[in-house]
């Protein structure tokens, strides 16, 4: 039931999603801030100073991956059932990608 005054809508009318980046092993360790699943599952709100993992990547990679202040984070797969979809907030201007076992929502509009 939706309450009186609100409005239903589809979470891919309010949001555009991404799947994250995939890169060889040799990218990790250096460059960009890396969110990762366990950044998600640990951080309800992330920030550059939460994110551990660094990864290096093209400009191309950046575009298309570089998280922006308000992207909302989803764990794409899990161990365990509980822990798919869980979500976290990027609330920073900092630099940083996403993994790929990880989903951007970006705010439309």
């Amino acid at each position: 039931m939706v309450p009186k005054g609100w409005e239903k809508n589809s979470l891919d009318s309010l949001f555009e999603f991404k799947n994250g980046l995939n890169t060889e092993k040799e990218q990790y360790g250096n460059g960009y801030k890396f969110v990762n699943v366990m950044d998600v599952f640990r951080n309800d709100i992330l920030t550059e100073s939460k994110i551990i993992g660094r990864v290096q990547v093209t400009d191309k990679q950046l575009e298309g991956y570089q998280l922006k202040y308000g992207d909302v984070l989803f764990n794409r797969t899990s161990e365990t059932f509980d822990e798919i979809a869980i979500a976290a907030i990027y609330l920073d201007n900092a630099i940083a990608t996403f993994g790929g076992f990880v989903i951007r929502a970006r705010p439309k509009g």
